[in-house]
Formats: C-alpha cells, sequence, structure tokens
C-alpha cells in the first residue's frame, strides 16, 4: 500500500493540524489507508519495543477488536506490536 500525502492545502487535512502547525508551518502528512477517517474520533497506539508478553497478546487482542468494529488508529509503526 503506498501513502497518500496530504497537504494543508487538501480540505482531507485534519483541521487540528491545520490550527496548530509544528514550528509555525503545516507538514504533509502521510496517510496510508481511507484520508476520510481523519475526520473521525481517533485511537492512538503507542507501544515499546520491549514489554512483557502477556501485553502484547493483550495488543492484539485490542487491536483485532478495534479491527472488527472499524475504530479508526493512529500509529508510529515503530515497534511489531503497531506493525
Amino acid at each position: 500500500m503506498q501513502p497518500t500525502y496530504l497537504t494543508n492545502e487538501d480540505p482531507r487535512y485534519p483541521e487540528q493540524l491545520r490550527l496548530r502547525p509544528v514550528g509555525g508551518v503545516s507538514e504533509p502528512l502521510a496517510v496510508l489507508g481511507e484520508p476520510e477517517l481523519l475526520r473521525l474520533p481517533l485511537t492512538a497506539l503507542l507501544c515499546s519495543r520491549r514489554c512483557p508478553g502477556a501485553l502484547i497478546l493483550q495488543a492484539h487482542e485490542l487491536a483485532q477488536r478495534w479491527r472488527e468494529t472499524g475504530t479508526p488508529v493512529v500509529s508510529g509503526f515503530q515497534s511489531p506490536v503497531e506493525r
């Protein structure tokens, strides 16, 4: 899947980011998936690269639940769990 890049001129660019630019400049936003989901309430997922196995299993179960309910998730994709 290739990312879609949104600039602040794009109507799909999140209003919250447009109002609070980083360093005074709105950055282009790389989106994997449907950019329209950014208009819905979002859940952020941040994980450590090292954590107990039980927490990894809980995170996977939670991610499956979010997928089944169609909950949009924002993630940095830095750890195996986030991927």
